[in-house]
């Protein structure tokens, strides 16, 4: 008998049904939302809290990234995870961190994970808006794969794949045995978005760059080389999670990866 997640299913049908006008309370505020380098996320959660809000649902804000929907005197717990990819020549799949911890809390109080994945082209102002519920079971038990001595809190890396043939997949891809379940109810198919939903998107990735600090500016890009010699793919794999988990110590959203000049070297001499 299949697993149901009725949680997951409300969520699923909210965010793809039929919207109405952008919804313009707390949380879809433009406050904050015109010219910054924040723009593109909040505008990405401003739709979904709008689509699941609807005109019959209310969104309580209880944490950090953690929402509750009421609707129908049922009451949902759900998280974000935002992720993006607009470099057309190497479409990326959602990438994000989850420490054994945050799972334990999710499965828990049986918060849903709302993966928001937006894919497209900002030299056409072109863009795709898709989402995938994933319940908390899905996650498993990250405690008991290997980590880093160095790690006091375990976690791993996940990808959701999809594409036009295949239903999307959560895949843990830091365990050696990369552990995959086929996400429930989930479609590759983007969101249809409004005119007005549309606009609201493409406005949160026009930011104009005022000083861009890693050229010539206050900072330096961040360029990781990884010569992987004898590790396996679920090793590199873990060193990209402790740069995310890293970056989101200090205060980000975590990290998109991208695999870019991927050569062997052969007859180089130090």
């Amino acid at each position: 008998m299949a697993d149901v997640y009725p949680e997951a299913e409300i969520l699923n049908a909210r965010l793809r049904a039929d919207t109405g006008p952008l919804r313009n309370d707390f949380f879809v505020s433009r406050k904050g939302c015109g010219k910054g380098s924040g723009d593109a996320p909040r505008a990405i959660k401003a739709i979904a809290l709008s689509r699941l809000a609807g005109a019959n649902g209310f969104i309580k804000h209880v944490k950090g990234d953690l929402y509750q929907l009421e609707v129908a005197y049922q009451k949902i717990n759900f998280v974000f995870r935002t992720t993006t990819s607009l470099d057309v020549r190497r479409r990326q799949s959602p990438w994000f961190n989850v420490s054994s911890r945050e799972a334990a809390m999710w499965i828990d109080a049986n918060v849903q994970v709302v993966v928001l994945h937006v894919t497209g082209d900002p030299a056409t102002d072109s863009y795709e808006f898709r989402t995938f519920v994933v319940p908390p079971k899905l996650f498993g038990d990250i405690e008991k794969h290997e980590v880093k001595e160095s790690e006091s809190v375990p976690s791993a890396l996940f990808e959701v794949e999809y594409n036009t043939t295949t239903a999307p997949i959560l895949v843990n891809r830091v365990a050696k045995q990369r552990p995959s379940s086929a996400i429930p109810l989930a479609t590759a198919e983007p969101i249809v978005l409004s005119g007005e939903e549309a606009k609201f998107l493409t406005e949160g990735y026009s930011v104009e760059v005022i000083e861009d600090p890693s050229v010539g500016g206050r900072f330096e890009g961040l360029e990781v080389l990884i010569d992987p010699g004898t590790a396996s793919d679920q090793e590199v794999a873990g060193v990209l999670s402790r740069i995310s988990h890293i970056y989101e110590l200090m205060g980000g959203s975590g990290v998109s990866f991208t695999l870019a000049d991927a050569r062997n070297l052969a007859g180089v001499e130090a």
